[in-house]
């Protein structure tokens, strides 16, 4: 108590008190659930060790994983400290950790990574690929492996291949990462790694990941540079442990080896960037090989007591994970939160019947928030309230920023999301409307000439001898078969049947025009053939279908409907940037970190939320802490939507809303 008097803290719990001012150079594991304060005690915590136990300020690491969450960090810090103010403004730079430097070391640790390199070897920032370079990298490579694949496609799985690559050397889990790529690029991922790293190095290139990979290899195998970084650092705090990767574990322990002074703050309960090496089970090691002292902070100040025991309720269906007891600061004043939960239901479930249904919900909604919460009062310090609509992926956000849009609702984006009229398929769909009302161009006839495939060849396009000027889709067509007749009459076949196809098609309206494009054209069909081996891509594109398929229904007239992909093209380059609105959309990604008044989680069915199969236990116990991460970004108020669907075609309900309430 005479410490925390000393150091001016008088609004710490217990359990904060207790990890702020643990004595001695112990290893400890602070389990931090959510809205618990973690960000108060690592400031704390390192005024403790400067002020109190009179460590050197350069002689503390504090890691995290963002710019902003370490210069946030370090600004609260000098905030609270006896540091000159003069310094709060200074943004965390990469070169925080330098060999003079008189203040503490915050940083991430890419930046802590870099500074290895460099003041231990020659590395030099211009070294580092960027993403084009790195494609540029692996398309000769998978050339070479697969010399009959289409440039289109090559350049696909250069993308997919980039990706697998950096999971590998985040994970160390080859087989994993070879899993994520397509059947046919699984047999050779071990070649196309190869062939990317013999030419990364011969160009004396790094990329993003190496910058971990060879810190890790320089202190395994340089015992002089090891034991020099090694005692730079009495003190290594870190930030978010949940998102600790395999690779990045390994070097912490390079750089302050058991039984070294770590101070690891996370939940692995919200551990969710799987999909970047992220390892949950890190923080068990780390509990196990350092012995670590295990404190957990039980109190939420975030949300609403329902909400804390919903949340919990549900992750704790969760296997492999540190059990913990958590509560709402409310619950620590039981009079006060029943006065303050009166006439208020805190959690809400609804179903609907259809997506459109649900999508309607999801507007009126976000109309009712603004109607019952006005702006805050003239002079009030109160802040205006704010509800977050939280999407499993960006696709969905997409969709429904749409409808919102078209309905007025003025609404905030903080990632870029595509708008669904402008994905793949739905410009595929866009060519053949206006092919068939006779609006499309060669432009248009080029993009799903071989959608379904009709084995038109870039060179046969190249050949055809256009009439100058020509903007008239359907006589390119006419052109290109007569050309064809003679040289590839099957070809020439094929293109007559899609002109009678395109000439039948244009007699219809847009539903039905939709549907014969999808069945007798045989665009579902192609769709699936050429997607195999991409799950993923399959199932967005088949949304994509029904979605427009529903969107046909309100736009019997094609042409108007046409304009419309027009109109939304107009409002695409319209930037979002600077907005700051109270209805917020984002994916739950996103939001890790942040606090809304409300909460919207839509879509909560089978294969969108939870995503996929679900068919391996870990992934679905890292959804279902993406989902624990959704709920408890909510301070007043959760609603959570799902489709029923009808009797022909039944939806799953999520299994995270099982005994939620």
């Amino acid at each position: 108590m005479n410490i925390a008097r000393k150091l001016g803290i008088t609004d710490a719990n217990p359990a904060q008190l207790e990890a702020i001012t643990h004595e001695g150079r112990d290893p400890v594991l602070v389990l931090a659930g959510p809205g618990s304060g973690k960000t108060y005690v690592i400031t704390q915590r390192i005024r403790y060790l400067t002020e109190i136990e009179n460590v050197s300020p350069e002689k503390i690491l504090v890691l995290t994983f963002t710019r902003e969450a370490a210069a946030s960090m370090k600004e609260r810090y000098l905030n609270f400290s006896n540091v000159k103010q003069s310094n709060v403004s200074q943004p965390v730079k990469q070169s925080d950790v330098s060999q003079n430097s008189q203040t503490v070391n915050f940083g991430t640790f890419h930046s802590i990574f870099y500074q290895v390199l460099k003041q231990s070897t020659n590395f030099q920032e211009r070294q580092m690929l960027t993403d084009r370079e790195k494609r540029n990298l692996l398309l000769p490579v998978i050339n070479q492996l697969l010399p009959n694949c289409s440039d289109v496609w090559q350049n696909n799985y250069a993308l997919q291949a980039i990706s697998a690559i950096s999971y590998y050397k985040n994970s160390g889990k080859r087989k994993e990462a070879t899993m994520r790529l397509p059947v046919e690029l699984q047999e050779i991922f071990e070649g196309i790694f190869t062939g990317y790293e013999r030419e990364r190095i011969k160009r004396g290139k790094y990329d993003y990941d190496d910058l971990l990979t060879d810190t890790k290899r320089l202190l395994s195998e340089g015992s002089e540079i090891r034991r020099y970084w090694q005692s730079r650092f009495e003190h290594v705090l870190i930030d978010e442990f949940q998102d600790v990767n395999p690779a990045q574990y390994e070097v912490i322990r390079l750089l302050a080896p058991p039984p070294k002074a770590v101070f690891a703050v996370g939940d692995d309960d919200q551990s969710i960037y799987g999909f970047r090496g992220a390892d949950p089970d890190c923080m068990r090691r780390f509990a196990e090989e350092y012995d670590a002292r295990r404190i957990t902070l039980r109190v939420n100040y975030r949300s609403r007591p329902e909400i804390v025991k919903a949340s919990l309720k549900m992750i704790s269906e969760n296997k492999n994970r540190f059990v913990k007891k958590l509560l709402s600061s409310q619950e620590l004043e039981m009079e006060k939160c029943k006065n303050f939960l009166g006439g208020m239901k805190t959690i809400a479930i609804r179903g609907y019947q259809s997506r459109e249904e649900e999508l309607q919900g999801l507007r009126e909604a976000c109309t009712d928030f603004l109607k019952k919460n006005g702006e805050a009062e003239p002079g009030s310090n109160a802040l205006p309230k704010k509800l977050a609509i939280l999407f499993r992926t960006n696709r969905l956000m997409g969709r429904a920023a749409l409808q919102l849009r078209q309905a007025g609702i003025p609404h905030e984006m903080r990632e870029k999301t595509e708008n669904p009229y402008f994905h793949e398929t739905a410009l595929d769909v866009l060519s053949y409307l206006k092919l068939a009302v006779g609006e499309g161009t060669p432009e248009d006839l080029i993009r799903i000439i071989n959608k379904p495939s009709r084995f038109v060849s870039r060179e046969m396009l190249s050949a055809c001898r256009m009439t100058k000027g020509t903007k008239d889709g359907m006589a390119f067509l006419e052109q290109l078969a007569d050309q064809l007749e003679m040289q590839r009459g099957d070809v020439a076949e094929k293109l007559k049947i899609l002109k009678k196809q395109l000439q039948i098609a244009g007699k219809y309206s847009a539903f039905p025009l939709v549907n014969y494009l999808r069945r007798v054209i045989g665009y579902d069909r192609w769709l699936s053939d050429v997607s195999y081996g991409f799950a993923d891509r399959t199932e967005e594109s088949k949304e994509i279908l029904e979605w427009l398929t529903k969107e046909a229904m309100m736009h019997a007239d094609v042409r108007k409907w046409i304009s419309v992909w027009g109109a939304e093209n107009a409002e695409r380059d319209q930037s979002i940037e600077g907005k700051r609105e109270r209805i917020i959309l984002m994916t739950v990604h996103a939001s890790k970190g942040l606090e809304f008044d409300k909460v919207l989680i839509p879509h909560c069915n089978e294969r969108i939320f939870p995503h996929g199969n679900m068919q391996e236990p870990a992934v679905t116990e890292e959804e279902r802490r993406l989902f624990y991460v959704a709920m408890t970004r909510a301070k007043e108020e959760l609603e959570l939507t799902y489709v029923a669907g009808s009797k022909d075609r039944p939806e799953i309900p999520s299994r995270f809303l099982k005994n939620i309430i």
